[in-house]
């Protein structure tokens, strides 16, 4: 039986086409390789092919598995499928044709995509010294790339960097090579994946070569985002506030007016976008999860319960269309413009943004005994949500324990439905408490437990005689 992150796909060759056919490396082999990228104009088509790997890693099961799996989202009561399971947090290593294989899977298949564009990509520029800033930019690309998916296995079937006081548990497997047919590989300790994503992300800032800004594409600030979130989770403060604060100085806040439209108008993309994926022309499972007309997760009472009357984030929990009314719903991944038109039924998907910049270094600066300065992050949101001057807004609190609860609730509101909440929950060592609403049999989780992670599919256990298991 084969590995699978032995696996790698070829959806780079494919990724103009409208669907991608993935082979296993035997079936291309490394001469098939090679000779695509003898060319310098095989750079781009193979990132392509990578965000559309990423798009479908990230819609169809990361930011479900984490919405579904968290305290602020209910589902239906129609609802069936697994994520009944995954919200009772009943699944084993067997789920393997639903999050726990899926997740494990496409993850690989994107790093070791990243793989062969990080080995092949400089061998071009003694044959194309015109072209080396692109050469430069697509392998600093692919270098970000590795690091976010190791970054997010680590979040999905490692416990959080602070379960243990030396970060010494088990991570997930390390792929900074293309793998080899023949070779087994033991998981590495969360500390020992934290420092290989960082390496990489202090590497793709180096390579990166006169990069102009794209929200769809990495560039040298969503680097910097994610080794922000990467400080976080490991309680690095001081560096988590330093490349929060970059990004602030280089970015600016989408205005209230602007808000909804951010998130469900295709026209905008949203000055605070740091990095997101296109939808277009992609098959979406967050928007049908999501639908109005028939939701399959809603946002649960005390989400809903827990924005101020004037806060212009409401306006994304309720529609009205057609004549009719939808209400408790969840529009982030919804256009409300056209919405009878089959090209508007997609999603372009946040990876990083800038209110979790905020966010990421008002919790850090609280963190640092530096109170006030993290109140003035927080209220900078808050002022942002309800249309006010920040000298507006008044926050109740006497300690830094208090303010934090209270960032900690805006991270809730603000990135609720983004993939962030459950990891929050087990990054922060706090009980999962789900409301009254909920429709889970596990009404709480308490930190730390097994199920705060998924298990290692049975398929790559069977497989690979290296490979360790999650406990159940």
């Amino acid at each position: 039986m084969k590995r699978i992150f032995n696996i790698i796909s070829v959806a780079m060759i494919l990724s103009l086409s409208s669907s991608c056919s993935f082979l296993e490396v035997e079936k291309i082999g490394k001469s098939d390789i090679q000779t695509y990228f003898s060319e310098v104009t095989a750079l781009e088509p193979a990132m392509n092919g990578i965000y559309n790997l990423m798009y479908s890693f990230y819609d169809r099961y990361f930011i479900p598995y984490a919405e579904v799996c968290g305290d602020a989202m209910i589902l239906s009561a129609s609802a069936g499928g697994t994520w009944v399971d995954y919200q009772n947090f009943v699944t084993t290593s067997d789920y393997e044709v639903s999050a726990v294989g899926y997740l494990w899977k496409g993850g690989y298949e994107i790093i070791n995509n990243a793989n062969q564009v990080i080995h092949w990509a400089p061998l071009l520029k003694d044959s194309y010294p015109f072209d080396v800033e692109l050469i430069d930019n697509v392998t600093a690309a692919a270098l970000f790339v590795r690091a976010l998916l190791h970054f997010d296995l680590c979040r999905i079937y490692g416990q959080n960097y602070t379960y243990t006081e030396d970060a010494s548990h088990l991570g997930v497997a390390i792929r900074d090579k293309i793998p080899s047919l023949s070779e087994t590989i033991a998981r590495s300790t969360i500390k020992e994946c934290y420092d290989q994503i960082e390496k990489d992300l202090h590497q793709a800032l180096a390579t990166f070569s006169n990069c102009t800004y794209n929200p769809f594409k990495p560039t040298p600030v969503a680097c910097k985002a994610l080794l922000s979130r990467l400080y976080l989770y490991k309680g690095d403060l001081e560096n988590a506030v330093k490349y929060a604060s970059e990004v602030i100085e280089q970015m600016s806040l989408t205005d209230n007016a602007d808000y909804v439209d951010m998130f469900c108008d295709p026209q905008e993309i949203g000055t605070e976008a740091i990095f997101r994926l296109n939808g277009y022309e992609q098959t979406t499972s967050l928007n049908t999860m999501f639908h109005y007309q028939s939701p399959v997760g809603r946002p649960a009472d005390g989400l809903r319960s827990s924005y101020a009357s004037d806060d212009v984030r409401l306006q994304l929990f309720d529609y009205s269309y057609a004549g009719k009314d939808y209400r408790n719903v969840m529009l982030k991944y919804t256009w409300t413009k056209d919405v009878d038109s089959d090209n508007d039924r997609y999603a372009n998907v946040f990876i990083f943004r800038l209110s979790e910049m905020y966010l990421i270094r008002a919790e850090a600066l609280n963190g640092m005994n530096r109170s006030s300065d993290a109140e003035t992050d927080l209220k900078t949101l808050i002022a942002r949500a309800v249309g006010k001057n920040l000298s507006e807004i008044t926050l109740e609190w006497s300690s830094a324990e208090d303010l934090d609860a209270l960032i900690s609730l805006e991270r809730k509101k603000e990135l609720c439905f983004e993939g962030h909440r459950f990891f929050d929950i087990a990054r922060r060592h706090e009980n999962l408490v789900r409301d009254a609403s909920t429709t889970s049999i596990v009404k709480t989780l308490e930190y730390p437990d097994n199920r705060f992670i998924l298990q290692i599919p049975y398929v790559e256990i069977d497989a690979n005689t290296e490979m360790q298991q999650n406990p159940l």
